[in-house]
């Protein structure tokens, strides 16, 4: 089954079975898609067609914005060790890389 289906179907439960709970179990289930780079265009119009405007705006940015929170995170944490791994082939990189961890990101 093709993941465009699966979350098409997703919607029709979220809306059909969970009622005024859909707009919190469709932003809960942003932050997984986001975090592993899904394309979730399917949730973010379904949202909006199946609650409205308003509110499907409201838990597509709010489930879209605790899952890029969380990707950044992981990626800090989790992620870092592996990306410095492969920086060890690229001395520009690492060099950048060593530059950040010391003072950060200066404008």
């Amino acid at each position: 089954m093709r993941l465009e289906q699966i979350l098409k179907d997703f919607l029709i439960w979220v809306k059909q079975d969970l009622g005024p709970w859909g707009p919190l179990v469709l932003a809960i289930a942003y932050i997984p898609l986001t975090i592993l780079a899904v394309p979730a265009s399917v949730l973010t119009l379904g949202g909006g067609y199946l609650f409205g405007l308003p509110v499907g705006f409201f838990a597509d940015s709010i489930g879209a914005t605790i899952g890029a929170t969380a990707a950044f995170i992981l990626g800090r944490t989790i992620g870092r060790s592996y990306v410095l791994s492969k920086l060890k082939n690229y001395p520009k990189f690492q060099a950048v890389a060593i530059a950040i961890q010391r003072s950060g990101f200066k404008a």
